[in-house]
């Protein structure tokens, strides 16, 4: 083998290298508490924890199947399958349109709708905005006519103007800042100070007229456009303030969704109707995949409860609703939304508007339910409401739906792999 010149070193023949040997030293790849047999393996995919004496009976054999409820919770929460919101708790969708043919022109035929929906900082740029261009552009136009008079041009050597006329046509007005200054004087005072229009110039006067149109056009839009701001619907009527979690648990012998909602300013609305829908992935019988559909959740006294207090909103999940076939673990697992719409009208001016809010999986809660706010105060003669407590939650004994319907169905002993989940820690909200 000849040395190359790029070569740095002369290399050596492969016959030089001395052999290689095996070393006695033995590395431990495996230890046994790594592993749990198949007989003690978590059914639900729970870790198992190899430093935990288990008994056998058959309390623990349903514990080894499923492992303490509020360590599994926070497992759970970990593996949740994250799920964005369509309507946000504050009651923003968060829906985007794009690539809509004629977009702009249609937000522009309707634009007294649009700068009434638009954000309070596009409004205030609009508003002044709007008066500065009318400003600049009448200064423009009185500077068109006082110059084509002449009433800007002076003689170079005497400095006698140079106007056609008598006098000019703004009198006080020879420079492009006394101009703007008169435009501002026309629009917003009641009369002239040393500066105002003479007759000399009939286009001046004609001007006069139309910027005392356009500006009285200009003000009455934009005063109403903010009023309407102002007086929408959304803030004549009540602000009603719904719970941050929902909760499921056992009412009247049936299990139920569960929701509080509340008017903190003690406005009764006129009609209130209230609508729960459930916002989830769907396919047909065919298998064709029909993405997000809404499936509304029927409610406790159809939709329609006087608020005169914190009230609950109940979903009862029987046979016919979307959550019968849900445990749960599902409501961490599943990807779901449950939206919430109120609707009503203001008792003074009679608007209607509506309020909207949202819950994902992680928002759930099973095994819980809403402490009691509501109290007599017999000293002073009235129904108080401790808001301090209002998305406060207790657990309660709850089984699991399938134990549930064994029980009303057979009324015998659940199967051992069942157990009541009272026995565990539920998760605070």
């Amino acid at each position: 083998m000849k040395r190359s010149i790029s070569m740095p070193v002369k290399p050596r023949y492969i016959e030089d290298l001395p052999p290689l040997e095996r070393s006695e030293e033995r590395e431990e790849l495996f230890h046994n508490e790594n592993f749990c047999s198949k007989r003690t393996l978590p059914s639900n995919g729970g870790c198992y924890n190899p430093y935990e004496i288990i008994e056998e009976d058959q309390h623990f054999i349903a514990q080894k199947e499923l492992i303490d409820f509020s360590e599994n919770w926070k497992r759970q929460k970990s593996r949740e399958v994250y799920t964005a919101r369509v309507i946000a708790q504050s009651g923003h969708h968060n829906v985007s349109f794009f690539k809509i043919p004629g977009r702009s022109w249609q937000y522009f035929k309707d634009l007294i709708t649009t700068l009434i929906e638009q954000e309070w900082p596009y409004t205030f740029f609009i508003f002044l905005s709007t008066f500065f261009i009318t400003w600049m552009v009448f200064t423009c136009l009185w500077y068109l006519i006082a110059y084509a008079h002449g009433d800007l041009n002076y003689d170079e050597q005497s400095g006698e103007s140079l106007m056609e006329g008598q006098q000019p046509c703004v009198i006080g007005a020879q420079s492009l800042t006394a101009l703007f200054i008169y435009t501002v004087e026309t629009q917003v005072s009641i009369g002239f100070g040393e500066k105002y229009p003479s007759d000399e110039c009939p286009e001046g006067v004609f001007l006069f007229v139309s910027q005392l149109i356009v500006y009285i056009g200009i003000e009455g839009a934009m005063v109403g456009i903010v009023y309407a701001k102002v007086a929408r619907p959304s803030k004549q009527v009540s602000e009603p303030k719904f719970s941050r979690k929902a909760v499921i648990c056992q009412r009247d012998g049936n299990i139920c969704l569960v929701i509080r909602v509340c008017d903190q300013k003690g406005q009764q609305a006129i009609g209130t109707k209230i609508r729960v829908f459930l916002l989830e992935d769907r396919r047909s019988q065919e298998g064709e995949y029909l993405g997000k559909c809404l499936n509304e959740l029927k409610i406790e006294d159809s939709g329609t409860p006087f608020i005169l207090w914190p009230t609950t909103i109940c979903h009862f999940i029987d046979r016919r609703s979307p959550f019968y076939k849900y445990i749960c673990e599902d409501y961490t697992n599943k990807e779901f939304e449950v939206i919430v719409s109120l609707t009503g009208s203001s008792p003074s001016s009679g608007q209607i508007t509506e309020s909207r809010t949202s819950y994902l999986p992680k928002e759930i809660t099973w095994g819980e339910c809403f402490v009691n706010i509501i109290h007599y105060n017999a000293s002073k003669n009235v129904y108080t409401i401790d808001y301090e407590n209002f998305n406060a939650t207790v657990p309660v004994p709850m089984v699991s739906l399938t134990e549930f319907v064994f029980e009303r169905s057979s009324k015998t002993q659940p199967p051992t792999k069942h157990f009541r989940l009272s026995q565990y820690k539920t998760h605070e909200i």
